[in-house]
């Protein structure tokens, strides 16, 4: 994601100073802020953005979701909608675009990297079939075990998990890189040096 930018529209500075450092914090590298749609027009046009977080009401006449939806016209890219705005007549304008989550303010800094994280990742599926998305943290420990031979069970016990938990995450590891079996996703990770040599 070297190239690709993430575009804050919102007018509360420390807000939006706040959120850029944290993701600057996670590597999220090429952050932008902007408060007006004339700015936000000049740069998306300019700049190769994949991700836009947006307050909803702005200090100016144009809503966020107004320009959300003049943007998505024009652009590809995923919509993370950060606001303290939860009625109706808001929600009704939102939902007039296509948008992966709606974060209220105040919002957490996980809450926040979960959002962006996700959102990335079905930027990433929708639009770059050449990139293989990395595991989770806990997708790999699960990896690394069946590696060495371990069943459910035996994952369960060394993760401290549920043994039910560990079979859900291997149906859906499965299913993420559209293979078969659990030695299908073992050479998999091998070739991609998932797994870890003790």
């Amino acid at each position: 994601m070297k190239n690709k930018h993430i575009l804050i529209i919102e007018d509360d500075r420390i807000l939006a100073e706040n959120t850029v450092s944290i993701l600057k914090n996670e590597g999220y590298i090429n952050c932008i802020i902007v408060d007006n749609i004339n700015d936000a027009q000049h740069f998306t046009s300019n700049h190769d953005v994949y991700l836009i977080l947006s307050d909803i009401r702005l200090h100016n006449e144009i809503s966020g979701p107004t320009i959300i939806k003049n943007l998505q016209e024009q652009f590809n890219f995923e919509v993370i909608y950060l606001t303290a705005y939860t009625e109706d007549q808001y929600l009704k304008e939102v939902n007039q675009t296509y948008f992966h989550s709606y974060l209220t303010k105040p919002f957490t800094k996980k809450q926040l990297l979960v959002s962006v994280a996700l959102a990335t990742e079905k930027y990433l599926a929708k639009n770059d079939k050449d990139v293989i998305l990395k595991p989770t943290k806990k997708e790999l420990e699960i990896i690394n075990n069946l590696s060495k031979g371990y069943s459910s069970k035996q994952i369960a016990l060394e993760l401290k998990i549920s043994e039910y938990t560990i079979k859900t995450h291997r149906r859906n590891i499965l299913k993420k890189y559209n293979l078969s079996s659990s030695s299908e996703l073992v050479a998999f990770a091998i070739k991609n040096g998932w797994v870890i040599n003790n």
